[in-house]
């Protein structure tokens, strides 16, 4: 059995143009560890953030690195003390900062990181579930973030991408209204997947949303801030990219969140039972092999993405 395997890698940080496709030594699941091997690789914002050290003082980075976070595959191997699970079961999950390594042919995670395919989708839609599924759901739904309630108006700033999509799925099984501001581009995409109404954040009037109960904010900069007047006295202001603004919260005595996703294998089964039973869809924009990763950052970079870019092996 060969003990290399291919995978990119990131030995120094740069553009997309540093990501390198190498041979690396193959994984191995040690204690309590399961080695998958990857049908399929989801890619994140935060894989090319990673890349470009946009993130290396909060947290650094141990060179070379192998990106990727969200994968979808087999399990290949159990190590000792791993119960419930078995070579050949199909499996995806998310695994956690800052270890990475989904952009590979094998990965090794914990049971925690993992959940059972769903079988009603092949493993690229699957791979294209963890990470923007769950920012969604916790950003919705966890104690502490918008605790969003059936009745109650949703905006969501720049909904388009992978989260933004789960976002409405979800917001509207909740009963929730639900407004989308995005590219215009974006505006029959959201439409499908459920979207009360449509904004487009060229126009640069989001007093077109009304007043609402809660604001889900996955842009930051400058729609963040206009955002603040269309949001009732006593809302909630979510953010996934930067902290919303304190004095603007205590004019409105609004609850305000910045959401760092966590591993959650509870929240992923929750999200591959909708999927199963058609509730809630899986957007995928594009699929490249393994060896394009460098392509599948520059186009998350461009921001003109509606769904999820997908990485095969």
């Amino acid at each position: 059995m060969t003990t290399k395997m291919k995978a990119i890698q990131l030995n120094e940080y740069g553009p997309s143009s540093a990501l390198r496709y190498e041979d690396v030594q193959r994984p191995v699941a040690g204690s309590g560890q399961v080695l998958v091997r990857v049908a399929a690789a989801g890619v994140n914002p935060i894989d090319w953030k990673f890349r470009a050290g946009y993130l290396k003082d909060m947290i650094p980075l141990a060179l070379p690195w192998t990106p990727g976070f969200d994968f979808s595959g087999t399990v290949e191997a159990v190590g000792p003390d791993v119960t419930g699970l078995a070579v050949g079961d199909a499996v995806f999950g998310k695994s956690a900062f800052p270890g990475g390594g989904s952009y590979a042919q094998f990965v090794v995670v914990t049971p925690a990181e993992i959940v059972r395919k769903p079988a009603g989708v092949d493993h690229v839609h699957a791979a294209a579930i963890p990470a923007g599924a769950l920012t969604a759901w916790q950003a919705l739904f966890n104690d502490g973030a918008l605790e969003l309630a059936a009745g109650q108006t949703l905006l969501i700033l720049g909904a388009g991408g992978s989260v933004g999509g789960f976002a409405v799925q979800l917001a509207k099984r909740k009963g929730a209204r639900v407004i989308a501001a995005g590219r215009a581009s974006q505006q029959a995409h959201l439409t499908a997947l459920g979207a009360d109404v449509f904004i487009d954040t060229a126009l640069k009037n989001l007093s077109l949303a009304g007043q609402v109960d809660a604001v889900l904010d996955l842009v930051g900069g400058e729609l963040q801030e206009q955002a603040w007047p269309q949001l009732k006295q006593g809302g909630a202001f979510v953010s996934t990219i930067s902290p919303p603004s304190a004095d603007q919260a205590a004019t409105r005595g609004a609850r305000i969140t910045l959401v760092f996703t966590q591993t959650s294998a509870e929240q992923l089964a929750a999200v591959a039972k909708l999927v199963d039973q058609g509730a809630v869809k899986v957007q995928i924009a594009k699929t490249l092999p393994l060896e394009k990763a460098a392509e599948a950052h520059a186009l998350l970079e461009a921001q003109g993405v509606s769904g999820k870019v997908v990485l095969t092996t």
